[in-house]
């Protein structure tokens, strides 16, 4: 399944979880299975990965057990990085104001 993610370019994400058996289980879609931790590879245009292009196609990252916690990284890791330079003080202030709204929905259900 993961040389299927890099040899066929129509397939843009690979997910990579730990099992509680302690086995890494890859997945090439979103799996239901959320509440563990995992990492993601997600290509920014359809392309086969190779030697040559992978650190140009594949955007890494991980995913917390929690899915109020990925507000803030989903915008860290995926928005800031197709973000210009120019525009990297309203991501700032954004990821403030996401920082602070994921706090008050940890406190609204506890």
């Amino acid at each position: 399944m993961i040389m299927k993610f890099f040899d066929t370019p129509s397939e843009m994400i690979l997910i990579i979880q730990l099992s509680p058996a302690g086995v890494l289980v890859p997945f090439l879609e979103i799996p239901a299975t959320g509440r563990v931790k995992a990492s993601y590879f997600i290509k920014r245009s359809p392309a086969k990965i190779m030697r040559e292009n992978y650190r140009d196609v594949i955007i890494p990252g991980d995913m917390a057990p929690r899915p109020i916690d990925e507000l803030s990284v989903l915008f860290e890791e995926v928005a800031s990085r197709i973000c210009p330079p120019e525009l990297h003080i309203v991501r700032v202030c954004n990821k403030k104001e996401i920082d602070a709204k994921r706090f008050d929905l940890r406190e609204c259900s506890v």
